[in-house]
């Protein structure tokens, strides 16, 4: 029975040392390569400065308008080239949709939008092409969801129970 057991042991030891050496070794690589690679990356969009580091950013599309889209990496080392090609044509897919006639539709609103004056209207719009549309108008900054989580979820379910959904 000791056998076994010390064989299991070391069996299982083993398979942790080959998943940590293998860990150890890919970064070792990773560091290495980043050390290597650093003066062939070429800048493909204007370099600025954001919180004390270097990062590429490309501008695009009508100077007059004021669209801010942010892109996180989603793990690729270059998003504004890999997401470029959708830009265009995900915008002109989404003009002219709406919502489905028989989704029920629950919209939380800023209530006071500064940045723009049709917002609350904007969405009053979009709950009447339905045929349950709800506005639910909050005090506060554009993303409600991180201060007002409490009151979302409470309005959420008294919106659901009515509805019995």
């Amino acid at each position: 029975m000791k056998k076994v057991v010390k064989t299991l042991v070391r069996s299982i030891a083993a398979g942790f040392a080959v998943v940590a050496l293998g860990l150890l070794s890919t970064t070792a690589m990773h560091a290495v390569a980043s050390v290597i690679e650093r003066g062939r990356i070429e800048p493909y969009a204007q370099r600025i400065d954001l919180d004390g580091r270097q990062v590429n950013v490309l501008v695009a599309g009508d100077a007059a308008a004021e669209t801010v889209v942010l892109l996180p990496g989603f793990g690729t080392a270059a998003p504004v080239l890999d997401f470029q090609p959708l830009v265009g044509s995900n915008l002109e897919n989404a003009l002219g949709t709406s919502f489905p006639e028989q989704l029920p539709l629950l919209l939380f609103v800023e209530a006071d939008c500064v940045n723009n004056s049709d917002w609350i209207g904007l969405h009053e719009r979009q709950a009447a092409e339905v045929g349950d549309g709800t506005v639910v108008l909050i005090n506060g900054a554009h993303s409600l969801h991180h201060t007002h989580a409490a009151e979302i979820e409470e309005d959420l379910r008294e919106w659901q129970r009515v509805r019995s959904l």
